[in-house]
């Protein structure tokens, strides 16, 4: 495995990788606050689990654990400047 970065247009000027081979599925709750960055600006807007899936942005996830089960509970979009 090369330890050398994979490269990659930077829009943004930021490039953030995630070298961790292990991916994780946790359980979203449907009452779950969706928070999305639109249009990049830093304000957050309410959107959808579809709309944040779709988007092309970090985000940061709330995980609490619901009756022994680590469960999303909330999902905000995280700003660059």
């Amino acid at each position: 495995m090369s330890s050398a970065p994979t490269r990659r247009a930077c829009p943004n000027d930021y490039f953030i990788r995630n070298e961790n081979p292990l991916i994780r599925t946790l359980p979203v709750l449907p009452d779950s606050e969706v928070l999305l960055l639109v249009g990049g600006s830093p304000k957050l807007e309410a959107g959808t689990l579809e709309d944040a899936v779709a988007a092309d942005t970090l985000f940061e996830i709330q995980v609490t654990n619901v009756d022994g089960v680590s469960t999303i509970t909330e999902v905000r979009g995280f700003y660059l400047p």
